[in-house]
């Protein structure tokens, strides 16, 4: 067993309560999120190590401990089967942009094939008219002004082999988020968007106040042939500064943190189709266990 610097930094995490009396050189090229951690490495033959971080109390200190586990090699080989290759690949460049800059933005992420499928079935419930108008607030402050908020949505349920298959691919981001940051995620709601031509949404935060159970926000766009005229692009903000302007092209991926990242629907001049959720974490007796960074 040994114990040296570790190379790495969450997006959030459990605050130190103080400066502790060890102090490894820091990493160079990474956020440090992790001023104080230690790495515990354990290596045996024929298996192969992956690693997270855990809290640890040390002299009645909070540090980070980075945890290498190790798995057998089938285990191994059937993870880093081919077609699993490029998934890990997609979904760490993902938790890579969340750590240096809170959010991701990710054209391609889906399948073409799939993006078609959700887009299809988006338009036909429409059809049927199973959309119903969106609300702002929350439980009895919950209200509908369309001027705040202009869309349209149907929650997703897993009924159609489209749903399931996107359902599959963020269970898969679920779980890399939670072993290479240990966020504790525990589950993804998540809806169809639709907004019709002139409707937008409003700056805002996707954490309620006083209540942070959504930690990760993810948008999946539907729009085939966007252009850049037809607006409806997504807003990204820090200390009110537009950092970032996003068209809601088929297939790309929005990855953001809830609480962090302020954000707004530009007003749209075509219909525009997506799936907008939440990973959160579990309530525990009857609060929340709140995870910030240092």
């Amino acid at each position: 067993m040994c114990i040296h610097n570790a190379r790495h930094a969450g997006v959030m995490f459990l605050p130190l309560l103080k400066k502790s009396e060890y102090s490894p050189p820091r990493p160079t090229g990474s956020a440090d999120l992790f001023p104080q951690r230690a790495t515990v490495s354990i290596t045996t033959p024929r298996k192969i190590s992956r690693s997270f971080f855990i809290p640890f109390i040390m002299n009645s200190e909070i540090i980070a401990v980075h945890v290498i586990m190790t798995y057998r090699q089938p285990y191994m080989d059937k993870l880093q089967d081919s077609d699993d290759h490029g998934t890990l690949s997609k979904q760490q460049s993902v938790i890579d942009d969340l750590v240096q800059d809170r959010f991701s933005i990710r054209p391609d992420y889906f399948s073409a094939g799939l993006d078609t499928a959700l887009y299809q079935e988006l338009q036909e419930h429409r059809r049927e008219h199973r959309l119903r108008a969106a609300h702002v607030g929350k439980e009895r402050q919950r209200v509908h002004i369309s001027t705040i908020r202009g869309d349209s949505i149907l929650w997703l349920n897993g009924d159609s082999a489209a749903q399931r298959s996107f359902l599959d691919e963020m269970e898969q981001l679920r779980q890399l988020l939670n072993q290479r940051l240990f966020l504790g995620l525990v589950e993804l709601e998540a809806h169809f968007a639709y907004y019709p031509p002139g409707a937008g949404y409003q700056k805002h935060l996707d954490s309620f106040r006083n209540n942070n159970l959504r930690r990760v926000s993810i948008i999946a766009y539907l729009n085939p042939a966007w252009l850049e005229e037809d607006g409806g692009e997504l807003l990204i903000y820090k200390d009110d500064e537009l950092i970032a302007k996003v068209p809601p092209n088929s297939s790309t991926l929005a990855c953001f943190i809830s609480e962090e990242i302020l954000h707004q629907v530009a007003t749209t001049r075509c219909g525009r189709a997506s799936i907008a959720g939440w990973f959160r974490v579990r309530e525990i007796g009857g609060g929340v266990v709140r995870i910030v960074d240092t």
